[in-house]
């Protein structure tokens, strides 16, 4: 009785932590910019993030291009030589970074209410006036590589070794930061006709969460955004991927350390099963709460009991095309047929078997999941522009709304559709004998 109530007294000043829509005002520049503006006063802290509707899917025949656009951002602007950003940002005591997604790429700075001005300012040079200069190109390759080689595991390794073989005939199916081998091609020709291309206000919203006047900071932005040219270009719409209606599976060689003395080394396996888009909101929301379930251990306990796999765990990520729902595990070789056995039957009686109790519980733990995920200005501003770049912020408001509203048999109806013996991929690292 008293973690229930602590866990509902948790529950409650969490939910503080999100603004409904209500509270958030939206202006939108003639040229295009729309700004979110979340004001709060618990802290003397203020969160600017720039969003833009653009990522890796945008890099068409050069993987890797729009992530190395983002790096080279930070090498200077017409304001601020290289290496000025980041020095003006910390000599303010604030925190700059930046990212790119396949659906987006954002600009992020934390600082104290009172550089807010200088903050919209920096971003604004940034995006609208980079100098791209040619003696930085190969340092942020070798950056960039650098990451790539840094970042590469067998989990990450089969999800891409999935999403390649998942999609073929959409960007999904490209890593995000390229290859060693595209990133090494891509000129100072190539970053600045992307940035050309793709940089302007119609494909960009400004959110600001924190201590803020509102009629301040619109104008702060007005003066630096409003003369920010938009001469948006026709661009080639990306094509869906068709549906997958049959089983995909590929084995490829797991890449082990030739210094290893591992006997009976584990083998790794993808298992993917195509998964909506945000057009598809309930459908989102099914395999966020099968998602929760996994993430919460309530599945495939018995596998790790019996010794098949030593880890399990699963990925989705809402996005804006149809993507795929992952579930990662570790096993053996031979062993691998058991394991897919295993999970399709666990994932298809979980379905079946879930009930109004089950669904009120999963919802309770996704909706606490959530309400962490908002607990300071920059997770909230990260919250609103993700959902912007994506369809639009009221998402973000109304997510635990839709999680309340969806039913059982939407539930059930939704993961039915995408969770099927019938379709999917699976992917398996293999390592060498």
């Amino acid at each position: 009785m008293i973690k229930r109530l602590l866990y509902l007294l948790t529950l409650s000043t969490l939910s503080l932590a999100f603004i409904p829509r209500e509270r958030i005002i939206l202006n939108t520049l003639p040229n295009g910019l729309r700004i979110i503006l979340l004001p709060r006063n618990e802290l003397k802290l203020v969160s600017i993030q720039l969003w833009m509707k653009i990522g890796s899917i945008n890099d068409g025949d050069k993987p890797g291009l729009m992530h190395l656009v983002e790096h080279m951002l930070f090498n200077g602007s017409s304001k601020y030589p290289p290496g000025k950003i980041d020095e003006t940002i910390e000599e303010m005591g604030g925190k700059i970074s930046a990212e790119t997604g396949q659906d987006f790429t954002y600009f992020s700075v934390d600082i104290t209410p009172e550089f807010l001005p200088q903050a919209i300012d920096i971003l604004s040079d940034l995006v609208q006036h980079p100098l791209f200069p040619e003696e930085e190109l190969d340092r942020e390759k070798r950056v960039v590589i650098a990451e790539i080689k840094g970042a590469s595991n067998p989990f990450q390794e089969a999800a891409w070794r999935l999403t390649h073989l998942l999609f073929n005939n959409h960007p999904y199916g490209n890593p995000i930061p390229g290859s060693e081998e595209t990133v090494k091609r891509i000129t100072r020709e190539d970053i600045l006709s992307a940035w050309q291309l793709y940089y302007h206000p119609d494909k960009a919203s400004l959110i600001v969460v924190g201590e803020f006047d509102p009629q301040n900071v619109i104008a702060e932005v007005e003066k630096a955004f409003g003369s920010w040219h938009n001469a948006s270009l026709p661009t080639e719409p990306i094509q869906e991927e068709p549906t997958l209606k049959r089983i995909l599976r590929a084995s490829f060689p797991l890449k082990v350390n030739p210094s290893s003395n591992e006997v009976g080394a584990r083998s790794y396996i993808a298992l993917g099963f195509p998964a909506p888009g945000i057009d598809d909101i309930k459908g989102v929301i099914a395999l966020d709460l099968l998602n929760q379930l996994i993430e919460n251990g309530q599945l495939f306990e018995n596998l790790k009991e019996n010794g098949l796999v030593s880890e399990i765990r699963s990925f989705f990520l809402t996005q804006k095309h149809p993507s795929v729902f992952i579930i990662y595990a570790s096993t053996w070789k031979d062993a691998i047929d058991e394991v897919e056995k295993e999970i399709l039957a666990q994932l298809l009686q979980t379905i079946k078997s879930l009930d109004n109790d089950k669904l009120t519980k999963l919802k309770k733990s996704l909706l606490f999941s959530f309400y962490c995920s908002c607990e300071t200005y920059s997770a909230q501003a990260h919250m609103l522009g993700f959902y912007e770049s994506l369809a639009d912020f009221s998402i973000a408001c109304d997510y635990p709304g839709l999680i309340e509203a969806i039913s059982l048999d939407e539930v059930k109806e939704k993961l039915a559709q995408f969770i099927r013996q019938d379709a999917y991929c699976l992917v398996s690292l293999i390592p060498p004998k």
